[in-house]
């Protein structure tokens, strides 16, 4: 099947081998390190190794005076031990020479005051001569590596938006304003209407009189429009920097393949991956705690990823603690080190690189651990690490060409989250919700994954909605599509609220998605003296959002009922919670946001409207993720205990870790992992 005609979150990649590997930093080390280095990484198993990305000041010690010998002799060292290279664009960090030279280069935070040397990201992507500068280090390198056949690929830069995503200095003020120009026409009268000026006496005459808005508050909020607006030019802004790289990549040697390790906050991955062959994530899974419940942080943060372009990559997985000037995370027990290398990969990873080989001994980041510690001793986690590799390297075909199963999409949008954002009166985020919906199903053992608004919903059984609050016609009638061919559909309150340039609509809510709802809300608001009854059951969901329902065509399932002060809002006993039959489908809404209580409540009765299947049996925070294609499925079974647990109800087939048959149930030791082929 053509790929190109596959719902994006559901490309496999076009790897001809499962990459595993670990980054790898040889100006680190002493050169004579290369070859011990390659030599023991072969005995791990490994076939790739990450590097460059920090390294411009030794490829270029002075201006046009380039050196890349030692990436030549450890990329010709690790090839003569079968490993291949990941080369990145080292842009992340100009040398001290560059920004000795151009201070005005630098970024500008809030308060007007400058960046300085000594860090990273601090060179602003929007200064026309750093962008300059951004090209010829790229043309450089790529015309050094262009005919080594050991490079197969290459990552742009590294983590955009990592620490800081804003800039005000005047480059940005610049980029901006032709942003603008470009967005609206080069008419200002359209920017004027797009952002409401007429509102508090804000109108312009001219686009140059435009300023980023730099507070949320100078002294009153900021216009929520220009806001959106300022967050949809940081996407652009960081996408057309990249662009760049990739356009010189491209030209040189159009066989390798470009990647980017995200995902970060303010940007569009989904638009910004166009350029790429596959989005890339960085995962470092005790950012979120190291209970078993805590799986839901990385989880998220690969689906944030999948969704953007299908099957992807991980540069840089947990490798050992990690630690940085004011913090050091948890060790990671024994085995969890894998176990959360093949959460990854359950997720749609079809590559794995460890950060890092062997942990720096100066530095921001000299207690960032590797595989190796600083006195370089193999030790637990290389052991650990070498085990990972030698399963990969055996079942790794069988991953290949198969892509995560999605019975119940969520829907995910980058602007819906920033249209919240600038004016959210203390509501949760999309976001939020998102990761509390993906949570609860992922603890019921259910198929789910986030899937792009702009995406197709071609093989979703149930699509989540929540809070979409910006909606257009396009994005209105795929959803009613979905629904009229017998999808399930769930909108959350606010959903269809704002149009495209974040004004309120004028039509009576949910607006462009009255009919497919088959309701109309009536009113809306915060409270503290609400709860839902849900009809037949007997169930209170709490809230203290609110929004009364009119049903057209729809049919009422709860009300709302006052826990106290009556007499406070509108009336007691109006709908909360309804379902439309529309087509072949259901659609159904809620006015409140998904809390823990709702969304258990909520999510049972989509799943079981839909007929959705669950993937096993067992204990709550024991993840269970199916990997297929046409003529296989994979299912992953993931223990985030420190204690065996056994798992019932799985497909009967051979579980490749142990190589051993299942007859669908098996038990799964602490922070181990099972996959059932069938």
């Amino acid at each position: 099947m053509n790929q190109l005609s596959l719902p994006r979150h559901q490309r496999p990649s076009t790897f001809d081998q499962f990459l595993f590997g670990a980054c790898y930093y040889p100006e680190h080390w002493d050169r004579s390190w290369i070859e011990t280095d390659a030599a023991l990484m072969a005995q791990a198993n490994v076939n790739v190794v990450r590097m460059a990305e920090f390294a411009w000041t030794l490829m270029e010690p002075k201006r046009g005076a380039f050196d890349f010998s030692l990436f030549k002799a450890a990329v010709q060292a690790l090839k003569a031990q079968g490993i291949d290279t990941i080369l990145c664009t080292p842009t992340a960090t100009p040398p001290r020479w560059l920004t000795r030279d151009h201070p005005e280069w630098m970024r500008v935070d809030r308060n007007g005051v400058p960046f300085s040397h000594g860090t990273r990201q601090h060179c602003c992507t929007n200064h026309p001569e750093f962008r300059a500068e951004s090209r010829r280090i790229t043309r450089a390198m790529a015309e050094a590596f262009k005919d080594d056949a050991a490079v197969i690929g290459w990552q742009t830069d590294n983590e955009f938006y990592c620490h800081v995503d804003e800039c005000y200095c005047e480059s940005c003020q610049i980029a901006f304003r032709d942003w603008l120009r470009a967005r609206y026409n080069q008419s200002i009268k359209e920017l004027n209407h797009a952002w409401g000026t007429l509102f508090w006496s804000q109108q312009y005459d001219d686009f140059t009189e435009i300023e980023i808005p730099k507070k949320w508050r100078q002294p009153a909020p900021c216009n929520p429009s220009a806001l959106l607006d300022y967050r949809r030019f940081l996407s652009d802004s960081i996408t057309s920097f990249q662009r760049e790289q990739v356009e010189i990549l491209r030209e040189v040697n159009p066989s390798w393949w470009i990647t980017h390790n995200g995902v970060f906050y303010n940007i569009d991955y989904y638009t910004f991956a166009e350029d790429l062959d596959f989005l890339s994530v960085d995962v470092y899974p005790a950012f979120w705690g190291t209970k078993p419940e805590c799986f839901i942080g990385a989880s998220q943060l690969n689906e944030r990823c999948r969704q953007a372009t299908g099957t992807f990559l991980v540069p840089e997985q947990c490798g050992g603690p990690g630690g940085q000037l004011d913090f050091l995370q948890p060790t990671p027990e024994p085995g969890r080190m894998r176990l959360w290398a093949y959460q990854s990969i359950a997720h749609g990873a079809d590559g794995m690189l460890h950060f890092r080989w062997r942990t720096c001994r100066y530095g921001a980041e000299l207690h960032w651990h590797g595989i190796l510690d600083h006195d370089n001793v193999p030790r637990r986690r290389f052991e650990e690490f070498t085990q990972e590799g030698a399963e990969l390297k055996r079942i790794g075909s069988e991953i290949l060409g198969t892509t995560k199963r999605v019975d119940v999409g969520i829907s995910f949008g980058y602007e819906q989250d920033h249209a919240h954002a600038v004016m959210n009166f203390s509501r949760p985020q999309p976001d939020a919700q998102r990761e509390l919906i993906l949570a609860e199903l992922m603890r019921r053992k259910i198929a789910v994954g986030y899937v792009n608004e702009a995406d197709s919903y071609a093989g979703l059984k149930v699509l989540i909605v929540p809070s979409a609050i910006i909606l257009d016609t396009v994005r209105a009638k795929k959803i009613e599509a979905f629904v009229a061919a017998g999808g399930v559909l769930l909108v959350t309150a606010t959903t269809g609220q704002r149009d495209v340039n974040n004004h309120a609509i004028e039509q009576t809510l949910p607006g462009l998605l009255s009919e497919v709802l088959g309701i109309t809300v009536e009113e809306f608001g915060k409270t503290e003296h609400r709860k839902m009854c849900l009809k037949g059951a007997g169930i209170e969901l709490p809230a203290d959002y609110y929004e009364i329902i009119k049903c057209v065509t729809a049919e009422p399932l709860a009300h709302w009922r006052f826990e106290a002060n009556p007499g406070s809002e509108a009336a007691e006993g109006t709908v909360g919670l309804s379902c439309n039959e529309f087509g072949k489908g259901k659609a159904f809404y809620f006015g409140s946001f998904l809390n823990a209580s709702s969304a258990s409540v909520l999510l049972q009765m989509l799943c079981e409207q839909a007929g959705i299947e669950t993937l096993g049996m067992t204990d709550t925070n024991v993840c269970i993720i199916e990997r297929r294609a046409a003529d296989r499925r994979l299912t992953f079974v993931l223990n985030n205990y420190p204690e065996a647990k056994l798992v019932q109800a799985l497909p009967v087939g051979d579980e490749l870790i142990t190589q051993k048959f299942c007859n669908g149930s098996l038990t799964v030791p602490a922070f181990g992992v099972a996959i059932v082929r069938s």
